[in-house]
């Protein structure tokens, strides 16, 4: 199984499934789509936005393929088991707006990360030694000490929700 290299594909989500993909380092095969339950991903950022049930963020990683059945239609419904049963690894679904490619191991799926720069969040290593999440991974901005005397949270460490300095309270 996987003997060929990985290629680049592209998967987009919904930010929160971004941020748990993310912290996990695992992308898992969803129970439903088009040729059955797996994990879908397109050749590039266009196609995977237009092919993708959520929108939000798009993420790219190391596919690892392996041996790889070539399909063009809809018509039959695939698992792990039935590609291991015929000595698959994926499977590679033609289409006219561009290809899908579905591996059903999160094994196969490797070095997640943002396919675009400009995301509204950032997941990272927490170095803020004060915060309750340091050392976890999680979005950035986490701990900073509120300077805002109107807000709930002053003297302690929080997210960023208000202005530090404004006195405006966006909670």
């Amino acid at each position: 199984m996987l003997s060929s290299g990985a290629v680049t594909l592209y998967h987009t989500t919904s930010k929160d499934a971004a941020e748990k993909i993310l912290v996990g380092g695992r992308m898992y095969r969803g129970s439903t789509g088009c040729i059955g339950g797996g994990i879908y991903f397109a050749g590039s950022v266009a196609d995977s936005k237009r092919k993708a049930k959520a929108s939000g963020v798009t993420l790219k990683a190391d596919v690892y393929l392996g041996r790889t059945l070539v399909v063009s239609n809809f018509s039959t419904q695939y698992s792990f088991w039935d590609l291991q049963n015929q000595g698959y690894d994926s499977i590679t679904l033609t289409c006219l707006n561009g290809n899908e490619y579905i591996v059903f191991n999160y094994t196969q799926v490797r070095n997640i990360r943002f396919a675009e720069a400009t995301v509204s969040f950032v997941a990272k290593k927490c170095g803020q030694s004060k915060c309750a999440r340091y050392g976890q991974i999680h979005y950035e901005g986490c701990g900073t000490i509120c300077q805002n005397k109107k807000c709930k949270m002053f003297g302690k460490y929080h997210h960023p929700k208000c202005k530090d300095r404004s006195n405006k309270i966006l909670f």
